[in-house]
């Protein structure tokens, strides 16, 4: 059940029974800019902004998404990020049931139809850190989270095609390991969906965007064993198609997918400069970082 509430312009949803307090605790943040500032933070990007609250029922990670400018009119009568990202939280927690990330609430504040802002809270995967970090580990600590990826992360993958979830945006800062554990979750997901029949374009699709950060700390070897256990994974849960999946199909569609081709490079190049133009800094709402000092 989701119950809905209002607080100074904003609605947030509750997907789980909440103390009055917390639910306090989380309308302060919607409301109350220099609340939220005062959160100790996790992570900031240009749009988008993660931090730690502390409930009674343990520790949480909010999200806050902004969409400046152009990018809000392209939200007119459209979901949130964060309810599109709560929506794909909830069809990974429906293949994996043991998963370790569950949504709590979101919330968002709409203007004219717009959507403002949106905010994504979660229970926090505690001790946990994305892959980007393995390739800067020391030895002993790097061979534990490389030895727990090589183990868990195949069959995960496999577990989430074999319930027809296509990941869609599956990159190395959407997988959160626990080295103590070896346990792994999947986050920031909002374009995953379910699809009828999961072709092999799909699994090469997700696979090669894992790729472009495994191959920082997998070699030539330790990636095709991954892939073969994700082969074998996945023709143990009844694909058809998996042995389709091969390293040089994988690491054409990653060549694609991180702008390596002549073609995707001089894509990102034009949209580079669009960006920094004053036109592209009007639609997106934000100055390059170096001209506005």
């Amino acid at each position: 059940m989701v119950e809905s509430v209002h607080c100074a312009g904003a609605r947030i949803w509750l997907r789980a029974p909440l103390g009055g307090a917390d639910a306090d605790a989380l309308a302060r943040c919607a409301r109350d800019g220099a609340v939220w500032q005062a959160l100790p933070k996790l992570g900031e990007a240009r749009r988008s902004s993660v931090a730690r609250l502390r409930l009674s029922a343990g520790p949480v990670v909010v999200k806050r998404y902004s969409d400046p400018a152009a990018f809000r009119l392209r939200t007119f009568a459209r979901r949130s990020r964060a309810e599109r990202e709560a929506r794909a939280l909830d069809l990974v927690g429906e293949v994996l049931p043991d998963h370790a990330v569950r949504v709590l609430a979101w919330a968002e504040e709409r203007r004219f139809g717009c959507v403002a802002r949106s905010w994504l809270v979660t229970e926090e995967f505690e001790h946990s850190f994305d892959l980007r970090r393995i390739k800067l580990l020391r030895s002993p600590e790097r061979g534990v989270a490389v030895r727990a990826v090589r183990e868990q992360l195949p069959r995960l993958v496999a577990r989430l095609h074999a319930g027809g979830i296509f990941a869609v945006t599956l990159r190395g800062k959407n997988v959160l390991l626990e080295p103590a554990t070896g346990r792994i979750a999947l986050i920031d997901l909002p374009y995953a969906r379910a699809v009828a029949r999961l072709r092999a374009r799909h699994r090469v699709r997700d696979l090669a965007l894992l790729s472009l950060e495994l191959r920082k700390f997998l070699d030539g070897e330790e990636w095709s064993e991954f892939l073969a256990r994700y082969r074998d994974a996945a023709n143990e849960l009844g694909a058809g198609n998996a042995d389709r999946i091969d390293a040089a199909r994988v690491a054409s569609a990653a060549a694609r997918a991180g702008h390596q081709t002549l073609l995707s490079s001089a894509a990102k190049r034009a949209k580079r400069r669009f960006r920094h133009s004053r036109i592209g800094e009007w639609m997106t709402g934000h100055r390059d970082r170096e001209e506005s000092h």
